[in-house]
C-alpha cells in the first residue's frame, strides 16, 4: 500500500513539473483587439516590482504609452514591458 502512495505523489510531481513548462511557454497578448502590443524593455535591469519606474524608462526609451510590470513565466518572473501601438 505504501508502493501506491510513492507512485502518486511521484505522478504529480510530474504533473507538476510539466503544467509550469506549459504555462511558461504560453504567451498571452492583452489588449491585442485594441491594438496594443507590449515589448521588452532595453534598460530596464532586474525583476520589475515598482510599476512607476518602469513606465518611467519605457517613457525614455521613446514608447509614449509608457510600460507596466507583466509576469513573463516562472523562469523570467516579472518584467518590463514597454506598450507599443502595433
Amino acid at each position: 500500500m505504501a508502493e501506491c502512495y510513492v507512485c502518486y505523489s511521484r505522478f504529480l510531481v510530474i504533473l507538476l513539473c510539466l503544467f509550469l513548462i506549459a504555462t511558461n511557454e504560453i504567451e498571452v497578448v492583452e489588449g491585442a483587439s485594441a491594438g496594443f502590443c507590449d515589448k521588452w524593455s532595453k534598460n530596464f535591469k532586474g525583476q520589475c516590482y515598482n510599476g512607476y519606474h518602469c513606465d518611467n524608462v519605457c517613457t525614455n526609451e521613446g514608447y509614449i504609452f509608457g510600460g507596466e510590470c507583466l509576469w513573463e513565466g516562472i523562469f523570467k518572473g516579472m518584467a518590463c514591458m514597454c506598450i507599443y501601438s502595433c
